[in-house]
């Protein structure tokens, strides 16, 4: 007898169903059309939400020009705000603030914290590292220049994000540990079902959900890692290459997986090695979740559940910090 297949929960089985983007990309079509039309099922997504003050800067930072933007709840202009810099999904490929913004804007309101959103370069355009590179040049001029110039309360910073944003988020607490950040730059990060480990690692929640059947398969994750990496498996890009010791003294974390996702199982072994690192660190499996399941349906009690997860993430982590 065949195993049972896991369930998603209706709204998302229905989602998928109805997702013109997901269709697109399982087709392999052209990836300016999929970014488009994610931007626009983003912005659907996304209509109705209560306004957040938006900056806009294209950072000229470590030799690297990113174009970025700062939100913030309305009425915070001028108060020092805790920083939370988010690296969105995409597979490194797509994604925008249009496809994010509902994500964008819950943390804003709900976690009275500053956003800020880089949006860095996209494959196959762009190689790794440059995704990698214009993140830590976001992450350095947020750290120098955040305070001054956008007031915000850099000491309180966290970093964030979902699917490929997860690796880049990481990535980055690696690369400030390697790079000779102050150990304590980054206060705590919060992974959304990463992606971290290369193509050849085996894991069964790959052979499970990636056939199609559900958002994320595997013919989506060859194009991403391929577009992105090439045949490279770079430590410095693979946060799942990285050994227990690697790990040891990087941020808090929080990684948030769902249960119906090609990536759950790699999310949740790295949150395990964090543990081994002594990192503190807490996961939570999102049962019948797919992948993607943070950018859309804000009133399904799994989404709400994973922000208040986020929200406390950061008030805890915030608030001890003297």
């Amino acid at each position: 007898m065949a195993p049972q297949k896991i369930p998603m929960q209706p709204a998302y089985a229905a989602a998928y169903e109805a997702s013109v983007a997901q269709k697109m990309l399982q087709k392999q079509m052209d990836i300016k059309q999929v970014r488009e039309k994610y931007d626009e099922e983003g912005k659907k997504a996304a209509s109705g939400l209560p306004p957040i003050v938006e900056d806009f800067k294209v950072i000229e930072y470590n030799d690297r020009s990113v174009p970025t933007y700062f939100y913030r709840p309305p009425g915070t202009e001028k108060e020092s705000l805790p920083v939370v810099v988010y690296y969105h999904g995409g597979g490194h490929t797509f994604g925008s603030r249009h496809s994010h913004m509902q994500i964008i804007n819950h943390l804003a309101l709900q976690c009275n914290v500053a956003v800020v959103f880089p949006e860095y370069k996209l494959a196959p355009e762009y190689k790794f590292p440059n995704a990698h590179e214009d993140c830590f040049a976001t992450l350095l001029y947020v750290l120098e220049q955040g305070s001054k110039e956008h007031c915000l309360d850099t000491n309180k910073l966290a970093i964030a994000g979902d699917s490929a944003g997860g690796n880049l988020t990481a990535s980055m607490c690696y690369w400030a540990k390697e790079r000779g950040l102050p150990a304590d730059a980054i206060k705590t990060q919060v992974l959304i079902y990463p992606s971290l480990a290369p193509i050849p690692f085996k894991f069964a929640s790959r052979d499970e959900f990636g056939d199609g059947d559900y958002p994320n398969a595997r013919a989506d994750f060859l194009f991403y890692r391929t577009s992105y990496f090439g045949q490279e498996q770079p430590k410095l890009g693979y946060p799942f290459l990285q050994t227990v010791e690697d790990l040891k003294g990087l941020p808090p974390a929080l990684v948030i997986s769902a249960e119906a996702d090609f990536l759950r199982d790699e999310a949740e072994e790295h949150a395990r090695k964090l543990v081994a690192a002594g990192v503190p660190t807490s996961c939570f499996r999102v049962l019948g979740a797919v992948h993607g399941y943070i950018n859309f349906l804000p009133d399904v009690p799994s989404y709400k559940q994973s922000l208040s997860l986020i929200k406390f993430q950061l008030q805890d982590t915030f608030s001890k910090v003297k």
